[in-house]
This record gives structure tokens, sequence and C-alpha cells, in this order.
């Protein structure tokens, strides 16, 4: 391992990392993690998880391997649409593992403002190292044997020095070393997390079962208006 003076980045061997990102993971009650597509984040279990992703098939793939299925919340919809409703400091964590790529820069940018926002804790964000060629149209099949192609293309690629002193890297320069059709790349291309420690103390444990509480039911309730708003607007269609 060696760490850059010039930045919070350090520098591991592929077979290191995980161990490493491990050690820095702050255990948390309440989570948010975004686009997990099939494969939530599983460094610990929360006592509440909200799981936002676009395509519902990956959400069913993830309740029927779900082993705490009662701990999740499910919102199938783009984070763009959720975020802006959750209020500041609403959850601990914020997980986005293998996420940002697929967003455009610009939108990557959003994200990361929008979750510094809600975050109390810690933001936890996994990407390639630099632009990760991956391509797909819509309807086809995806690495899983599923029609959520169209989700899994790369829209952007990201570097650690996009991400400001406040945030740890943990980096690897040969991480993933085949392509979206799992052939073997010619050369391994790099990957890294970004964490973000926030300066947000426990709340007193009264307080923070209330809090929750107030969160679940807040969530619920959207989730509820978004089905009625839908259902209303097909009945409209047909009328």
């Amino acid at each position: 391992m060696r760490t850059e003076a010039s930045m919070n980045v350090s520098w591991f061997e592929k077979s290191e990392m995980i161990d490493a990102v491990k050690k820095e993971i702050i255990p948390t009650r309440f989570v948010m993690d975004v686009g997990p597509g099939i494969k939530p984040q599983s460094f610990f279990v929360p006592l509440f998880q909200i799981i936002i992703e676009p395509f519902m098939p990956y959400i069913d793939r993830i309740r029927q391997n779900a082993d705490c299925f009662s701990r999740n919340f499910y919102l199938c919809d783009t984070w763009d649409n959720v975020l802006p409703k959750f209020a500041d400091k609403s959850v601990d964590s914020i997980f986005a593992l293998d996420v940002i790529e697929h967003f455009t820069k610009s939108e990557g940018e959003a994200f990361i403002t929008q979750a510094k926002r809600i975050a109390r804790k810690q933001i936890v964000i996994f990407t390639p190292l630099g632009f990760y060629p991956q391509d797909y149209h819509e309807n086809e099949i995806d690495r899983w044997g599923m029609n959520g192609g169209v989700w899994q293309a790369h829209k952007s690629g990201w570097m650690p020095e996009d991400f400001t002193d406040e945030w740890k890297v943990l980096a690897c320069k040969d991480f993933h070393e085949v392509n979206q059709n799992e052939n073997e790349l010619g050369e391994p291309i790099g990957a890294f997390y970004a964490i973000l420690n926030l300066d947000n103390s426990p709340a007193p444990m009264e307080d923070r079962l209330v809090m929750e509480e107030i969160r679940i039911s807040e969530i619920l309730k959207y989730s509820i208006k978004r089905k009625f708003s839908s259902i209303l607007g097909k009945s409209k269609k047909n009328n």
C-alpha cells in the first residue's frame, strides 16, 4: 500500500482493498442504498434499509435472495426523483456502489450534492478508475441474464481528483479484469472507493427511535402517493 501526499488517496492490491474498506465502514442503523442492481451493500445489516432501484426485475431478484427482507424497503424509481424528497440529514449512511459511472458527470455531481445533504454519518461510493467502456442497447440482456442492459451503460468516468480532500479514497489499479460479457480485458481497469465521514454526532437513542418512526412514515406516504398517482394517471388515459 502507498499513500499520495497531495490527496487523501491510498493504493492497494486487489486482494487487500476490500479488507481495507471494511475497516473504514461505519455500521449504522438507517441506510439508503442507491442503484444496487441485484446486489445491495453487504458490509453490515442495518436496522432499516431503503433500496432505490429503477428496474423492477432487479428488485424482484433482491427480494428472492434477501436474508433480511423485512429490513428492506424498496422504491422503484430513479435517484433524481427520490432523493430531493428526503429531508436534510434524514438517513445515517448512503451507499452508491457501481452507480455514478451510469450517470453523466453533471448528474453524478448533482447526486453527490444530494447525498451530502441527506446523509448524517457516512457516504460510500464505488466506481471504476477512469472511464470503463460499457454499452448496452434497450432491452439488451445484461450480465445477469436479465433485460436491464439499458441501465448498465456507462456514461462517465471518475478519478480520485474528482473528490475533494474531505473524502478518503481507497484505490486499486487493476480491479476489473473482465468486460460486460465476462471476457478478459486486454489490460485490467482500476476502481476506487470514495468515503466521506460526516461530523454529525449520533442523536440520543430516544430521539433516534422517534426520528426513525417519522422517517419510515414519510417514506410510506411517499410510496403510497406515487402508486396512487400512477393509478390515477392510467385511469385518466382510459377515460
